[in-house]
C-alpha cells in the first residue's frame, strides 16, 4: 500500500456526520470544496478520512473493503496467532509495527522501536480520525482502518495501529466516524502499486 485511500468525490464539513449517509472528511478542513481540500497537505500526505457508508461507496470495480474475517487472515499471515485473532483489543506481537510504514510521519514509540517496522510494506500511516462528536484527532500518532462487517446498524468493525503499541487493536466504532480504509482484490493487477499479503492484493 503506497499511500491511503484518497477518492474524494466530494468533502463534507466536520460537523456534519451521518450512520446511513457517504461522508469524506479531510484532516483539519470545514469547508466544502473539493479543490481545495484536495490541496490540502493532510490530504497530500494522508488521504481521505470516511465515515463508514463512504468506505463502502469508495471501491472501484474488482476492489473491495476487507472484511473482519479478511483483516484476520492478513494478521495471520504476519505471524499473529490465530487463537488471538478474534479477540477485542490488542492482539498479536509486532503485527502493527509489520504494518506501518513512513517512519518520520509518526511520534517516537514502541511501534517504530520494533525491528520489524515497515517489513509488509503496507506503509500504515498516522492519518488521526474524525470523531462522531466532528472533531479531529490523532494525527501523527495512530490510525483506524474500516472492515466492511457491520457489528448492528450503527457500528461497524476497525482495526486501531498506534504509535505506543507493536500490535493491531481489534474493536468497534459507530459509523458516523471518519477513519482511513485499505481496498482488497483477488486479482494480480496493479501490483506495483500494492502488496501481496494473506493471499490476496491490497492497496
Amino acid at each position: 500500500m503506497a499511500e491511503n485511500l484518497a477518492y474524494l468525490p466530494l468533502v463534507s464539513s466536520s460537523s456534519e456526520g451521518s450512520d446511513i449517509d457517504p461522508h469524506y472528511y479531510v484532516y483539519n478542513y470545514r469547508g466544502a470544496s473539493v479543490t481545495e481540500a484536495s490541496a490540502a497537505d493532510e490530504y497530500k500526505t494522508y488521504g481521505v478520512l470516511y465515515n463508514w457508508q463512504a468506505s463502502m461507496d469508495a471501491c472501484p470495480e474488482g476492489w473491495h473493503l476487507p472484511t473482519d474475517e479478511e483483516w484476520k487472515e492478513l494478521e495471520v499471515a504476519l505471524g499473529m496467532r490465530l487463537v488471538e485473532a478474534d479477540h477485542r483489543g490488542s492482539r498479536g506481537t509486532n503485527e502493527g509495527s509489520k504494518l506501518a510504514g513512513d517512519v518520520d510521519l509518526w511520534q517516537d514509540g514502541n511501534l517504530e522501536y520494533d525491528d520489524t517496522f515497515g517489513e509488509s510494506r503496507f506503509t500504515a500511516i498516522p492519518a488521526g480520525y474524525r470523531s462522531r462528536s466532528g472533531y479531529f484527532s490523532w494525527i501523527g500518532y495512530g490510525t483506524h482502518f474500516w472492515t466492511s462487517t457491520e457489528n448492528d446498524d450503527v457500528s461497524a468493525w476497525r482495526r486501531t495501529i498506534n504509535y505506543l503499541d507493536t500490535r493491531v487493536g481489534r474493536d468497534t466504532l459507530q459509523k458516523r466516524n471518519g477513519i482511513s480504509c485499505l481496498l482488497y482484490t483477488s486479482d494480480a493487477a496493479d501490483e506495483e502499486d500494492s502488496v501481496d499479503l494473506g493471499g490476496r492484493r491490497i492497496i
